[in-house]
């Protein structure tokens, strides 16, 4: 199994060429990073999530506000 992460400075245009060249050439491991990544936004990436951590970073700061 080739593990790989693509991040690439979005406007260097070579390392994007190769990036989807990669996943072009591995549809197996873009099928993985995409399952995963879908994973990730479901678990961990959505607003049930973040909501509840702002709301309570909300809370601490009103309340060290108020004193």
């Amino acid at each position: 199994m080739i593990s790989i992460e693509l991040c690439v400075n979005p406007i260097d245009i070579n390392k994007i060429r190769r990036a989807i060249e990669f996943l072009l050439d591995n549809p197996e491991e873009a099928k993985r990073m995409g399952t995963n990544g879908r994973r990730d936004v479901q678990e961990k990436m959505n607003r049930e999530v973040h909501s509840s951590v702002l709301l309570d970073a909300y809370r601490k700061l009103m309340e060290n506000k108020n004193g």
